[in-house]
């Protein structure tokens, strides 16, 4: 059997070390650099309101939503390969009503099993009424 420094500096590890640390950082990105675009201009386009554009905030910005939420002993969706199938990811976004008028919202996007689960507007937007009748 091997001594555990002879393992841990054989090139094998060094390149599943290397493969884990690229992973983890394209996942990242991916997750993070990612507009949601299509996502929220069908949110947008169901209440009746034009899309503008879509901002990524900073890294771990929240906005208006809680940064950390509890329960902190939820079950947690499965991991494959350590990547998580949970997380949430933030976006600006920018509208306008039937009228023009341009407003802001910040909207969560909650995944879990590797899906969408839920999508939340701070502040929430309300369906247009252009097309209401009395």
């Amino acid at each position: 059997m091997k001594p555990v420094n002879d393992l841990l500096n054989s090139p094998q590890m060094i390149w599943l070390l290397v493969f884990t640390i690229f992973l983890g950082t394209a996942v990242w990105a991916y997750r993070h650099l990612r507009s949601y675009r299509k996502l929220v201009n069908t949110e947008l386009t169901k209440q009746g309101h034009t899309l503008v554009s879509v901002e990524t905030p900073p890294a771990y910005d929240t906005g208006p939503f809680p940064k950390i939420e509890g329960p902190y002993l939820q079950r947690r969706s499965a991991t494959i390969l350590g990547i998580s199938g949970q997380w949430n990811t933030y976006r600006i976004v920018r509208y306008a009503d039937p009228s023009g008028t341009e407003k802001s919202a910040w909207v969560r996007l909650r995944y879990e099993a590797f899906r969408l689960k839920d999508i939340t507007w701070k502040p929430k937007i309300a369906p247009s009424t252009e097309n209401d009748f009395p």
